[in-house]
């Protein structure tokens, strides 16, 4: 009995208290109207998210407008609270008509403020109505939008993807996706002008724990551990997606591109073993990534030579009939050598393509296959260094 009476008392209690909220919306004259008439998203909101009793009260036309106006009016007083709260009595008293009427004044308010750039308004705002209709996708997509313009990457792009959980329709799936597309693009593209890579990377992987399925975070996560050198990091990324047929091309791309960083960085760090003999330097060299030959390294020479015999065993002809044929000054005098143009020359396997050389025999160095010149180096930032008897490669960018 004692319960009875305390549940009585607290239902007649909050009966009362809801009774004189909506007093002055039913006995008062029809305050100012603000009009409105911006364009609201389209997706809808669902139907009732709270709990509680309902009242079986039909307001007439006239209060209904009541309501309409009231909303309006609190919301040009900037006072949200009040406003939302209007918007909840409507659902509590079990008017869908006017409920759907005070949500569509209430996001052409948010519409106005976003528009206007009022992005701190508008996010009070929609944190106030999205307490009680936190799956309402179109007031997700405002938020997100306020975040974003506000500055508030990732927490618009938070936003943003949960909205898309709440979607219902594929046309509003596809416009999200590619809402979040343009902030993330224009969002990094900014990052990497400034070349700020620890910090673009940081919001791929925090774009990841968003979408873990979407590859092209990624692919751009992987480009940005290359920007900062880290080539196993990279490839252990791309591991991750390596059986993902949609992007398969730039896969191999990119991991072609690391495989060669990797030789590229080892060579410019470790340096390629010289063989050192009266003074002269000689590394090994290889034709076509096949063919291995040993080169004097001459800086003083523009081009590189090679021995008939080394250019043939390369498969070359250099024949009396090579249709390419130039004068060259040798310690003997001036001949005439054939010249032609190899698909590859690579040193440490760092590969320089479409090498002129020419035919010259080494007649007074024998087991030398020809010399390095300039044409090939000029291509890397180079260093011989006499301590370790090691060449540093390190190519031009």
């Amino acid at each position: 009995m004692r319960l009875f009476v305390v549940t009585f008392s607290v239902i007649f209690a909050a009966g009362l208290a809801a009774g004189w909220f909506i007093r002055p919306l039913f006995l008062s004259s029809t305050p100012p109207v603000v009009e409105a008439h911006s364009q609201t998203m389209s997706e809808n909101a669902s139907a009732s998210h709270l709990t509680g009793p309902v009242v079986n009260i039909t307001p007439s036309p006239r209060q209904s407008l009541n309501f309409v106006d009231s909303t309006r009016a609190l919301l040009t007083q900037k006072n949200y609270r009040d406003a939302v709260q209007l918007l909840h009595t409507a659902e509590l008293v079990g008017d869908e008509s006017l409920h759907r009427q005070l949500r569509t004044v209430v996001l052409e308010e948010v519409s106005r403020l976003v528009q206007r750039g009022a992005h701190e308004n508008a996010i009070a705002l929609l944190r106030l109505y999205l307490d009680n209709y936190f799956d309402d996708v179109d007031a997700l997509r405002w938020l997100g939008a306020a975040q974003l313009g506000q500055g508030e990457f990732m927490a618009g792009a938070t936003t943003l993807y949960l909205a898309m959980g709440h979607v219902s329709r594929l046309e509003v799936l596809a416009t999200i996706k590619n809402q979040i597309r343009v902030a993330v693009d224009g969002h990094a593209g900014r990052l990497q002008e400034k070349q700020a890579w620890h910090e673009l990377l940081s919001l791929y992987e925090q774009l990841l724990v968003l979408a873990p399925d979407n590859a092209s975070y990624y692919l751009a996560a992987a480009k940005t551990q290359m920007a900062l050198k880290d080539y196993q990091g990279a490839r252990e990324t791309l591991e991750i997606i390596r059986h993902d047929a949609t992007v398969a091309d730039a896969l191999n791309a990119l991991f072609s591109q690391i495989d060669q960083l990797i030789i590229e960085t080892s060579v410019s760090q470790s340096g390629v073993a010289l063989m050192r003999r009266n003074g002269h330097y000689f590394v090994t060299a290889r034709i076509n990534n096949a063919t291995e030959v040993t080169l004097l390294i001459d800086t003083g020479a523009s081009i590189t030579s090679l021995t008939p015999e080394a250019l043939e065993v390369a498969g070359y002809s250099v024949g009396f009939n090579t249709k390419r044929r130039v004068m060259v000054s040798t310690a003997n005098g001036s001949v005439e050598v054939s010249m032609l143009t190899m698909s590859e020359l690579s040193i440490g396997g760092m590969p320089v393509l479409n090498v002129d050389v020419i035919a010259l025999p080494m007649d007074d160095m024998p087991g030398v296959d020809g010399l390095l010149g300039m044409n090939y180096l000029k291509h890397f930032e180079f260093i011989i260094d006499q301590a370790k008897d090691i060449l540093r490669l390190t190519p031009r960018r």
